[in-house]
């Protein structure tokens, strides 16, 4: 795309200038913030019960609890 082989050692952040695509992550957070103010906005019940749905609290995995979706967003 760029013209570049892993032989010319070049550098991650000079990929980033020169290809000048947004970063991932902050395309996937847009995206979701958009969601969560579709969903707020919306007057169906499935849509908050979707976002604000919690696990079941009757079997606990070992290891560090899930992150809901809506935790991120506070």
């Amino acid at each position: 795309m760029l013209n570049m082989k892993r032989q010319d050692h070049i550098s991650k952040n000079t990929v980033k200038e020169k290809s000048k695509l947004p970063e991932l992550l902050t395309t996937i957070m847009e995206q979701k913030w958009k969601w969560a103010g579709h969903a707020a906005r919306m007057n169906d019940n499935w849509a908050h019960d979707l976002t604000m749905w919690k696990p079941s609290q009757e079997k606990r995995n070992r290891g560090r609890p899930k992150k809901r979706w809506a935790e991120e967003i506070h």
